[in-house]
Formats: structure tokens, sequence, C-alpha cells
């Protein structure tokens, strides 16, 4: 199954105003074990791919799913009614808008699996998890951003943000779950190409009240700056109150800041009340700030809770030059 937007009805030449798909509440699209695709390319305010409380399942076919948008978001995903729920084999989601600001991937009380990989990716717009569930349960799993943050609270001051929300009703909040329940690695990879802005204490990569897990596979987070935007505050990797990150394998978290931050920026954070913990591998941390422009900050900072099992190790290593 193969629903593509964008393009003119009986030619391959891509069309002038471009045009969404959309899958609207309580909708199904289903294969027995084919392939399904969606792409949606957008030449105005709207929309690449919309995803509302549907559920698209390709069994152990591939499901790809790619959208991109002139100033809107590129792959909506989202809560309305019902949980979005999205599975396949291998599964790969990319998403793109060619402004700063909104996302290039959007993803709200939804639901993806692939039982082969799964893959979400935005390489020049941000990334917006929020209590959102990605599992896979064979293969690997990446999350990866390139966006621009432009200041303004909450989703557009971080590249990546994988945080809790409150999902249909009252409090509480539902965490996001990233989770490779195979043999498989996960991999985070978040980069801030710009800041717009001298506020907003941006993060490259910003996990909150939400869990990074593996069943025994290696864990590796990254989260680093862009090249211009000086602003204050900044971190390459944070892991706020909340956040965990667990595995049976090794755990690598490195976050670095350059010249683009200024005062009080740091290159890793870990808050109190959120916890990296590896009971059968290593846990390695590393933190660099380099600004010698810079009046004050830190390479690394942690305030959380970190622990190997007893044939493991933890390394922490921060450097800063301001």
């Amino acid at each position: 199954l193969e629903f593509e937007a964008g393009r003119s009805f009986d030619s391959a030449v891509a069309s002038t105003t471009g045009g969404t798909v959309q899958l609207l509440p309580t909708s199904s699209l289903v294969s027995n074990g084919g392939s399904i695709v969606l792409k949606g390319t957008t030449q105005s305010a709207t929309t690449g791919v919309a995803i509302s409380g549907a559920n698209v399942n390709a069994g152990a076919g591939n499901l790809t799913i790619a959208g991109e948008s002139a100033s809107s978001i590129g792959v909506d995903i989202a809560h309305s009614g019902a949980s979005s729920v999205l599975t396949g084999g291998t599964v790969s989601i990319t998403g793109s808008s060619s402004v700063n600001g909104p996302a290039g991937i959007q993803m709200f009380g939804s639901s993806v699996t692939g039982s082969n990989g799964l893959t979400v990716e935005s390489l020049n717009s941000i990334v917006s998890l929020s209590a959102t569930t990605l599992t896979a349960s064979g293969g690997n799993l990446t999350v990866r951003s390139r966006g621009a943050t432009t200041g303004a609270p909450p989703t557009v001051n971080y590249s990546l943000n994988v945080n809790s929300a409150v999902v249909g009703g009252p409090a509480p909040s539902t965490p996001s779950v990233i989770s490779n329940t195979g043999a498989g690695t996960v991999t985070i990879d978040a980069q801030t190409t710009s800041h717009g802005s001298s506020f907003g204490s941006p993060s490259a990569f910003l996990l909150a009240n939400s869990t990074i897990s593996s069943a025994g596979g290696a864990i590796s987070i990254t989260g680093g700056g862009g090249t211009s935007g000086f602003v204050e505050g900044a971190t390459g990797a944070q892991l706020a109150s909340g956040a965990r990150v667990t595995s049976s394998g090794n755990i690598s978290i490195t976050g670095t800041m350059g010249n683009q931050a200024t005062t009080n920026s740091r290159g890793l954070a870990i808050d109190n009340g959120a916890s990296v913990t590896s009971p059968g591998g290593n846990v390695t941390l590393s933190g660099t700030y380099n600004n010698p422009s810079s009046t004050s900050g830190k390479g690394a900072v942690i305030n959380g809770y970190v622990s190997s099992g007893t044939s493991g190790s933890i390394s922490v290593t921060g450097s800063a030059t301001v």
C-alpha cells in the first residue's frame, strides 16, 4: 500500500502546491505483511503526514512514513480520542520543515513498534516526543535530530525533546518510553544546528520524566550544540528529574557545547531525580564545554544517580575551557 501526496495525478513530476497525507481518528490502514508507504510534501503551512488517533499495521512488512512541509510540521502523529498505533517490520519515520521552529517530527500520545528495527529521524528540524512509546523488538532503534531552536519554549527550545504529558484526561502525565526489547542497540543523536535567541536555556537533547532502555544492547546518547547563536545556560545533553536510562549492556552519554554557548552553559547535565543504571555493563559519561570567551560554564554536572554492576565500571569525564 502506497499513498503519496505532492505529485500531480497523472505524472511523476512534483506538483507546484503539494499535498498532505492524512489519517483521521478511528481510521485503519492494514496490510497482510506487505509494505505500507505514506509520503506527503507540502509547499504551504500544512503538515506533510498527519496521523490522528489512527491505526497503521504493516505486520511483518516495512512501514515507511516521510513528511515534508514548507512551514509546518513534517510528520505529526497524535492522540485524538485514542492513541495512534503504528506497527511494522522495519519502521522508518522521517520528517522535515524548511523553517526554524516547527518540528520535523512531532509525536503525542502515540505508539510505534518495529519488529526489525525502528528509525525516527529529522536531519534539518527538531523532533518532539511527548507521552510516546517507541519500541524495537528486533534490530536497532535510532532517534536522530538536527534542529534549530528559537528560544520560544516549550518544544522549540530543544533539538530533541523526550518528555511526559497528560493524555486524554486529568493528571498524572504519561511518560515517554524509548525501548529496545531485543538484543539490538539504542542510539540517540541530537544536534542543535543554531539558536535564534540569546535566551531560553536550550538543550540539544532533553529527557524529562521519561525512560530510555534496552534489554541487552548498548545505549548511546549524544547531544551537542551548533555553530551559531550565543545563548546562556545551554546544555548539550540533559537528563532532567524523572529521566531514566537503563540497560544490562553498556551505556554511553556524551554532551558538548562550544563557542555558540555562553555563561553557565554545560556539556552534560544529569539532574537530581534522574538515574543512569547498567546492572551488567559499563557506564561512560562525558561532558565538554569549550568557549574561551565565556566567563563561566561546566563540562559535566552530575547530581543524579549513576550505577553499574559489580563487574562493570563508571567513568565520568568533564572538560571546560572558559
